[in-house]
């Protein structure tokens, strides 16, 4: 049996696509971010601004200094992922693009580039995971807002009712 090629909906999924393509190249750029963990900062330098951001990240053993550093910014046909509905997780981190103004224009979640997870199961029905955090990372990151001058990269932590989210750095991306 031979089946019908539904054309007229090849053309007008490739002509979207095609139009998507060419509005999203305009300004993208291809940003290589690097994460690097260090030792444990006393409690005395934590920040008690919540609106400034933090260069302290919480961790299961305390609080570590974070630094986050902009290796490469490249100009790129590629557009960022285009998420329908954001779920956030305990093993992903928020990306924040920021303009100039301060106002958050780009919202994208991805899994925690730091994250290893180890699973191991101990018993018949008894799964265990533990979570291991890399003290250093590269990672990449696409950009396609030309307003955004700075990137805020968030962790989000379930209070039980709704989703919070604890800054672990920012950095600009000049």
């Amino acid at each position: 049996m031979k089946m019908a090629r539904p054309t007229f909906g090849l053309i007008a999924v490739f002509a979207a696509a095609t139009a998507l393509a060419q509005s999203d190249d305009v300004g993208a750029r291809k940003v290589i971010v690097s994460i690097q963990t260090g030792t444990p900062m006393p409690s005395a330098h934590h920040s008690t601004d919540s609106n400034r951001p933090s260069p302290v990240a919480r961790s299961a053993t305390g609080n570590e200094l974070v630094a986050v550093t902009v290796l490469d910014v490249a100009p790129t046909a590629a557009s960022a992922p285009r998420q329908r509905r954001i779920d956030y997780s305990e093993d992903k981190i928020v990306i924040v693009g920021i303009a100039a103004d301060g106002v958050e224009r780009t919202r994208t979640v991805m899994v925690d580039p730091r994250l290893i997870r180890a699973e191991a199961i101990l018993g018949e029905d008894d799964l265990t995971t533990d979570r291991f955090y890399r003290h250093s990372v590269d990672f990449p990151l696409i950009v396609d807002d030309p307003d955004v001058v700075s990137v805020r990269i968030l962790k989000p932590r379930w209070t039980g009712k709704e989703w919070d989210f604890d800054i672990i750095a920012e950095t600009l991306l000049q």
